[in-house]
């Protein structure tokens, strides 16, 4: 897995390529901060596969964001990942574009 971010003013983007699962998931949470930031998005494109700990790694920056005044985006779904946050049940709670 690889993590690039891009924050602009009160906007943090976090761009993931490859897989989130139980191994990856814990550097994904360790790889940003997001104190000060309103808008957190990620744009999981480049993202081919995500396990429970992935999906659980999103709903934990989604309250981190909502408690913070913020909103928690996820964009760029493939079919295959889109399809197991929809399966989950998650596609009712995330904003995904």
């Amino acid at each position: 897995m690889n993590v690039q971010t891009a924050k602009d003013d009160n906007q943090l983007t976090v761009t993931i390529t490859g897989a989130i699962d139980t191994v990856t998931a814990p550097q994904l949470t360790a790889a940003f901060d997001t104190n000060g930031v309103k808008a957190l998005v990620f744009d999981i494109t480049g993202v081919e596969y995500v396990s429970s700990a992935g999906i659980r790694v999103f709903l934990t920056m989604h309250k981190t964001m909502i408690a913070a005044g913020g909103t928690f985006t996820i964009v760029g779904a493939a079919p295959a990942v889109a399809n197991v946050i929809r399966i989950t049940g998650f596609s009712t709670i995330f904003n995904m574009a």
